[in-house]
């Protein structure tokens, strides 16, 4: 079966260019021939993505999913848009100091953030239970608020509170060793693809009336049309992230604030999620400060 997608950098730019996918004798699926898939190819073939994705949903592979995109387009930026600046260097060492760079950030969440993470959440706990209690001593003996509220049972509420907390984190930290497992999958399914891009063309382009075929080509024109504007997006927010992050660490570091390298990641990774994002690195800074 044959397929035809115009390759134009402004394809994709107005709403008035459309991709061009119109498969040709779409009934002949050697000799069991599918009138539904001859009337409705474009049904079918979003039928079998909706499938796709709700398996994936289902199976827990969401996370996977997200971080080999974000690999993807980290290493399709550094492999293309960057090489154009410096075309003398080859894709092939880019591509290796890009591994290395996030082998490196690995190695250093592994032994320093996270451990550093573990150490001093329950110091960071306790002085903020401490400086609660500080506060209220002092606004109860400017108003008196002993009248109206028992000092014990505001301390025992403040502990609860910050115990409930504790735990609360500790017990959400499975999904973030999850996420670095996926994210190691992502890594070593984008090496892969990276070393054998060719090679899963001609796999599926070995039978062209295949229905395999079919379904290969629509899904991936559709991923294409969903990369480029994912591309778009988030290679937006990704530098808006870094710029928010240069300017949080200049702040972090003068002001003193405790595990820099800590608070400075937790800054970026955030700061990839609009608004929402900002909304919790900041209180995170707020409360830490």
């Amino acid at each position: 079966m044959d397929s035809k997608i115009e390759n134009n950098d402004d394809l994709l730019d107005t709403p008035e260019n459309k991709i061009e996918f119109r498969p040709k004798d779409e009934g002949q699926w050697g000799k069991w021939p599918n009138d539904i898939l001859n009337k409705h190819p474009f049904l079918c073939g979003y039928l079998f993505l909706s499938a796709v994705l709700v398996i994936s949903w289902m199976s827990g592979l969401s996370m996977f999913i997200i971080s080999f995109l974000f690999v993807y387009l980290i290493s399709d930026f550094l492999t293309n848009d960057v090489r154009k600046y410096i075309p003398f260097l080859p894709k092939a060492l880019l591509f290796s100091i890009l591994y290395i760079t996030v082998i490196l950030l690995i190695i250093l969440f592994t032994q320093k953030v996270a451990p550093d993470f573990v150490k001093k959440l329950p110091e960071v706990a306790n002085k903020l239970q401490t400086e609660i209690i500080k506060q209220y001593i002092n606004a109860n003996e400017r108003w008196n608020l002993s009248k109206y509220i028992d000092p014990e049972e505001v301390n025992s509420v403040i502990v609860k509170a910050t115990t409930t907390s504790l735990k609360f984190l500790m017990n959400k930290s499975k999904p973030l060793y999850m996420g670095i497992i996926y994210f190691i999958f992502a890594l070593v399914i984008n090496l892969l693809l990276y070393h054998n891009k060719d090679k899963k063309d001609q796999v599926f382009a070995r039978r062209s009336n295949s229905l395999m075929y079919f379904l290969y080509r629509f899904t991936e024109t559709r991923i294409n049309i969903f990369y480029f504007y994912f591309k778009r997006v988030m290679g937006g927010q990704i530098i808006i992230s870094f710029i928010n992050t240069l300017i949080s660490s200049i702040a972090i570091l003068c002001l003193g604030l405790p595990s820099p390298p800590l608070l400075i990641f937790t800054v970026f990774i955030c700061g990839l999620f609009p608004v929402a994002g900002n909304l919790v690195s900041n209180t995170i800074l707020t409360i830490t400060a």
